[in-house]
């Protein structure tokens, strides 16, 4: 014979159920909601600006060699996290080497995977011959001689 508290088990079933459901559905809901802000953050840093100003220039100074390589460096990076152009003057530069060409291809790589745009300012004949030496002006994207 059945008896009062087998008759509830159904309902008390369809109960956990339901909250089982509501909280399945809550944490579609955050995960949604993380997703969501996830997005807007990837499309925020996808569209850069992509206009070079003063506050993101930076001028190579007279000498790009391995001896300078790992400070220029880091102040490169510090110009590209900030998510705009940057212009870089290279009109100072008289010695240059090859970790100071590959400093300047990583970087105009690394902003070109930010989808960040490199200007020239003017550019040394030091800069323009060793570059053309180890065929980096395309990759570089240095300007024409003037």
């Amino acid at each position: 014979m059945p008896t009062q508290s087998d008759s509830n088990k159904p309902a008390a079933k369809k109960k956990v159920a339901k909250k089982k459901t509501a909280r399945k559905k809550a944490v579609r809901k955050k995960v949604v909601q993380k997703k969501t802000a996830v997005q807007a953050e990837e499309q925020k840093m996808a569209t850069p600006n992509n206009d070079a100003t003063e506050s993101n220039s930076f001028d190579l100074g007279e000498s790009l060699t391995i001896m300078e390589v790992a400070d220029i460096h880091q102040k490169l990076i510090e110009l590209l996290d900030k998510g705009e152009a940057v212009a870089l003057t290279a009109n100072d530069v008289e010695n240059i080497d090859g970790a100071g060409l590959q400093l300047l291809a990583a970087f105009v790589k690394d902003a070109g995977v930010r989808n960040l745009k490199v200007c020239w300012g003017e550019v040394s004949e030091m800069v323009r011959e060793a570059a053309g030496e180890v065929g980096l002006v395309d990759a570089l994207g240095l300007p024409e001689a003037s």
